[in-house]
């Protein structure tokens, strides 16, 4: 059996799939042993205000968190390898997702980092200040960069979409040799088409 070579779109689709269906693996997982009455109702330790109930959301809310680390390191070598036009969009998607993880992060440790820290909590937010803008900022600058390319890559993919066969008008691919409905040779688009 030969592989099936998957477009850009059906690899992210797969690649969303894969991480929905593991947050919710672990969203359950996290209900289920949240809910057992022996953390339920067990007492923190010592005079720290943490339970272990809480022990158990943080790791699974970490794990949460690296799931959505690694869908994001993924999808990033994915535009990096289909983007011909624009390889840099896979550094700024690292960049927004690692932006969104510890924006996630500063909220699933938020409560945690209160028993622990209590009069210095607000360090704990100036720490996720800079976690969170820190990757937003070279994102934003490595765009700005690289304006130009985003334009062009935006502007290909848009006329790669809007390609039709000149026999029966089907939507067909900016590669594509043959029309998949009719079956017509179509002349490639050249790079300066």
């Amino acid at each position: 059996m030969t592989a099936v070579p998957v477009s850009l779109a059906g690899q992210v689709g797969r690649r969303i799939v894969s991480l929905v269906v593991s947050v919710v693996i672990l969203v359950f997982i996290r209900s289920l042993l949240v809910s057992l009455p022996v953390l339920r109702n067990a007492q923190p330790f010592g005079g720290s205000g943490v339970t272990p109930a809480m022990i158990v959301q943080v790791v699974v809310d970490t794990l949460i968190l690296a799931a959505m680390l690694r869908f994001g390191f993924q999808l990033s070598g994915t535009i990096r390898a289909g983007s011909q036009f624009f390889p840099e969009g896979g550094t700024i998607w690292n960049l927004f997702i690692i932006t969104l993880v510890a924006a996630a992060a500063q909220n699933v440790y938020s409560e945690l980092g209160q028993a622990l820290l209590r009069e210095n909590f607000p360090l704990y937010g100036w720490v996720f200040l800079v976690l969170i803008l820190l990757p937003l900022a070279c994102a934003l600058v490595l765009a700005a960069l690289k304006v130009n390319a985003i334009t062009e890559a935006f502007f290909r993919a848009v006329h790669a979409a809007a390609r039709k066969c000149p026999f029966c008008a089907a939507r067909i691919s900016a590669k594509a040799k043959f029309c998949e409905e009719c079956g017509q040779a179509v002349v490639v688009a050249g790079p300066g088409a």
